[in-house]
């Protein structure tokens, strides 16, 4: 089965996130208790910490004129949890904008360059986990 180009940006995403120590990316959601979960288009209650990425803003699609590329732009939410003190969602912004601004991604058979749009903290989300939220617009060119 192939993967639509807006699934395979954001699987390809939350692949870069794991390989790059920012969580653990299980397609099918399931976490240890101790682990930072990567996910798409949720945000479970478990585990306790959890980053999940949101297609919220597809903004075009268009097919290179040799029609042997896509060529595609869209924005991403990263929503997080995190455990500890309110600055430990500014220290995995300040790690995502490292990661992320301004960078050619390697996203499986996609290729984006990504920039940072805006950062929003959410605030508490109960007595020790944090909440924020921050946005990406991603342009990808995928081989056909």
């Amino acid at each position: 089965m192939t993967m639509s180009h807006f699934g395979a940006v954001l699987d390809g995403l939350a692949q870069h996130l794991d390989r790059h120590g920012r969580g653990v990316y299980n397609v099918d959601g399931v976490f240890a208790a101790d682990e930072r979960g990567i996910v798409i288009s949720a945000f479970p209650a478990a585990p306790r910490e959890i980053v999940a990425l949101t297609l919220y803003s597809p903004e075009y699609t268009r097919t290179s004129p040799t029609a042997t590329r896509q060529m595609t732009a869209c924005r991403v939410q990263i929503k997080y949890r995190l455990h500890g003190q309110p600055l430990a969602v500014v220290e995995f912004f300040e790690g995502l904008k490292d990661l992320l601004d301004g960078k050619h991604l390697p996203l499986g058979d996609v290729t984006a360059h990504s920039e940072f749009q805006s950062y929003t903290p959410l605030g508490q989300n109960n007595a020790d986990t944090w909440v924020a939220s921050t946005n990406w617009r991603l342009s990808s060119l995928r081989a056909l």
